[in-house]
């Protein structure tokens, strides 16, 4: 919105605009959170299809597109939300696809020697592995050189022998540096196991807070950390009253900038209501509103925006 109504005419301006514009998108892919590309994509070409930019919205969904499927993350946990007989489909089209390559593998071979050859044959030398005595030999009548390695210096200064923290920090080393370094957790385990805390421990206790006080709730915090619903959270922690005057505040914003949609900032406004739809959105898996990092920017966007229109008049 801001990029149609006061960008129009700069050409460097418009510049540097899209080259922030893609890191912020870049930024947003590598976050991985599904619901949050999704509202993206479900709330961005609105704003587009408001100003009949059809040729630039395809200009931009195709590479936004494009750079969310080169992210192995995201892509994995997209995969594993697909029920478990279309996965079952895909994994048997993978191995068809791998039985394909070996064929067109098979057919290279037999062209470049003109005669059948069975994939079987095709044997790939391995490495024999060296002993751990095994010995550089010298040529002959020469005497080989073995260079020794000097030991590495012993903690001698008193201020070393007398301080616990060194002799800690060195024992705490040469453990580390005999242990293997920790197998990273499967991404679709990590996605299965951050949705199952949702269901059966996060979104139960909001509902068991609620249900507790249905009028006012257990307290702001009282549910820790994150609950990851928003909706949820305000329900356990300010009960009925708190999630009316949350749901009030918000109606008012959206009369106030709706009311204004035909005048000549349209665009600002329109873009304004998809931002705002796009946050609701992922408030169902995120607890946007509490973040301060998204509080500060949203109140105040919010407020000038609404003080922008109000002004026009």
């Amino acid at each position: 919105g801001f990029y149609f109504y006061y960008l129009k005419n700069n050409l460097r301006l418009k510049s540097i605009f899209w080259i922030w514009w893609f890191f912020s998108f870049y930024t947003l892919v590598l976050t991985a959170s599904r619901v949050s590309i999704a509202a993206f994509f479900l709330t961005f070409p609105l704003i587009l299809i408001a100003q009949k930019k059809f040729r630039l919205l395809a200009l931009i969904l195709i590479p936004t597109l494009i750079i969310s499927l080169q992210s192995n993350n995201l892509n994995q946990r997209f995969y594993s939300l697909l029920p478990a007989k279309v996965k079952s489909q895909l994994q048997e089209l993978r191995i068809e696809a791998k039985r394909n390559q070996e064929k067109l593998f098979q057919i290279k071979l037999s062209l470049n020697s003109r005669r059948p050859i069975n994939l079987k044959e095709v044997k790939i030398p391995t490495p024999t592995p060296k002993s751990s005595s095994h010995k550089l030999s010298a040529p002959a009548g020469k005497t080989a050189k073995v260079k020794k390695l000097k030991p590495r210096p012993a903690i001698t200064t008193p201020a070393q022998i007398a301080s616990p923290t060194s002799r800690l920090s060195q024992k705490i080393a040469t453990v580390a540096s005999h242990r293997p370094f920790p197998t990273p957790e499967p991404i679709a385990r990590a996605a299965l196991r951050s949705s199952e805390i949702r269901f059966q421990v996060e979104w139960p206790r909001a509902l068991r807070a609620f249900l507790k006080n249905p009028l006012i709730g257990t307290g702001y915090s009282s549910l820790g950390l994150s609950t990851d619903n928003d909706y949820l959270r305000l329900l356990g922690e300010t009960g009925l009253l708190g999630i009316v005057s949350f749901f009030l505040v918000w109606l008012s914003v959206f009369y106030l900038l709706i009311r204004k949609i035909n005048s000549k900032n349209r665009i600002l406004i329109v873009s304004a209501l998809a931002g705002l739809v796009s946050l609701f959105l992922s408030a169902v898996f995120i607890d946007a509103f509490e973040s301060s990092k998204i509080a500060y920017y949203l109140w105040a966007i919010s407020g000038l925006f609404i003080s922008f229109n109000q002004s026009q008049e």
